[in-house]
């Protein structure tokens, strides 16, 4: 089921950009992430907090105010979980997930305050690829115990990521060309970072990801912005 939700998400965004028209801008973000896995059999777990990320980012809007238009980013994005292993244990495993991150978003969005202001939401697929991984053992009393790089295998760790992201942003254009936003997303995880529990014995059966993200950034603007 979830991979049919993913699969409509891209057609549903590939039809809309067909009958978009007009407005191109280009821009940058960053931001900070909180990310956390749902594992099953169930772990305790916990979101961690305070992971960066940036990238480049393209908005493409219709005339309509309220069907918007579409936006496709390129992230590089640090993800993090943490696992303790037992309920209300001083120490926590934590392991960080460097991946660079491609989100195609549809943007419905609304003019405010004589179209000097936009509201929007976002809402579409996105996937990722993971490039580098760091691990620690922490103690709440010591500090860091141990860390490393994490060794990908294969059989057992998957590489590539995919999910549904959506959220809410602000903007202002501060000049005629320029427009600043801020935004918050959350993004559900379809895959799982550790492969079937089938193919890897000592693997969860699911270990798909979430993640939590507050991001600024800027848009240069091509064109004339819709007062419709």
């Amino acid at each position: 089921m979830s991979k049919k939700i993913f699969l409509l998400c891209i057609v549903f965004v590939v039809a809309f950009s067909s009958a978009a028209y007009s407005q191109h801008s280009v821009g940058v973000r960053g931001g900070m992430v909180a990310g956390s896995v749902r594992f099953s059999p169930a772990e305790e777990t916990a979101f961690h907090i305070a992971k960066p990320q940036f990238g480049v980012s393209y908005k493409y809007l219709g005339g309509d105010k309220y069907l918007g238009g579409i936006m496709a980013d390129l992230n590089y994005t640090e993800k993090a979980f943490v696992v303790f292993p037992r309920a209300k244990s001083d120490s926590s495993y934590v392991r960080s997930i460097r991946t660079i991150e491609l989100p195609i978003l549809w943007q419905p969005h609304v003019y405010m305050f004589k179209n000097r202001c936009r509201l929007f939401l976002n809402l579409g697929p996105y996937v990722s690829y993971h490039v580098g991984s760091e691990w620690e053992f922490i103690s709440q009393e010591n500090g860091v115990l141990e860390s490393g790089e994490y060794d990908y295998n294969t059989m057992r760790d998957n590489n590539l990521e995919y999910g549904v992201m959506g959220g809410v942003g602000f903007s202002v254009y501060i000049a005629k060309k320029i427009e600043v936003f801020a935004e918050g997303r959350y993004a559900f995880g379809f895959s799982d970072i550790l492969k079937n529990k089938g193919i890897y014995n000592k693997n969860p059966a699911e270990s798909p990801m979430q993640t939590i993200s507050v991001s600024f950034g800027v848009y240069y603007n091509f064109g004339k912005k819709s007062n419709k």
